[in-house]
């Protein structure tokens, strides 16, 4: 079975492209002579007029039409990110290898990544996450988390590093720093649910080493 190559242009674009030019190429034709037949009279200068009106009305045609391609391609590529706009950054390869179950290859990609994207935030929880999850490496999660935080990121990756650095020194039995994070989660998110369940956790945490 043959394929056939996909085209820009289907047949249905291409009939009522040809109505377009159907409708306008005899009205501007007739205007065209009527200006001429005023200007010149009935003779053998409009006769030859109204011959190259018809080539003339062609070539527009086609300008217009090509007109109309190269200001849709180039509005569809601004709006879909391609030509001089850079697409974002993607790490789908190394969360490929987390799912099969290679981690430290995950680890050398997600470190090749950020050695060309320093500023994914979302590549660097990332991560982290690998590190919390299945690397053992703490120390380096907690690393990366405080990275994140202190380096503009946007809202939810601040919570998200925030969140995850409240696991971490609890997995890790740090309450030390995990009541010093759950006093900063408090204030930092103060007048909210969950700055208020800090609180009241940092609090409980207080009782019992007062007991």
């Amino acid at each position: 079975m043959t394929h056939k190559r996909l085209r820009d242009i289907d047949s249905g674009e291409r009939m009522n492209r040809l109505r377009v030019i159907g409708w306008l190429g005899p009205a501007v034709f007739l205007m065209l002579t009527l200006a001429e037949w005023k200007t010149f009279g009935f003779g053998p200068i409009l006769l030859l007029l109204m011959v190259l009106n018809i080539g003339i009305i062609a070539l527009l045609g086609f300008l217009l039409l090509r007109g109309i391609d190269l200001g849709a391609r180039g509005w569809v590529g601004m709006v879909s990110g391609a030509g001089n706009i850079e697409p974002a950054a993607s790490f789908s390869a190394q969360e490929t290898l987390i799912i099969r179950g290679r981690f430290s290859e995950a680890e050398t990609a997600f470190l090749a990544h950020l050695a060309d994207h320093p500023q994914d935030h979302d590549a660097r929880l990332a991560l982290a996450d690998l590190y919390r999850r299945h690397l053992d490496k703490p120390q380096e999660a907690e690393r990366l988390y405080l990275h994140v935080r202190q380096n503009r990121p946007t809202g939810k990756q601040e919570a998200t590093a925030s969140n995850q650095l409240l696991d971490l020194y609890r997995l890790t039995g740090q309450r030390g720093r995990l009541m010093a994070e759950l006093a900063r989660y408090a204030e930092r998110y103060g007048g909210t649910r969950a700055g208020a369940e800090a609180r009241k956790a940092l609090d409980q945490m207080k009782q019992e080493n007062a007991v």
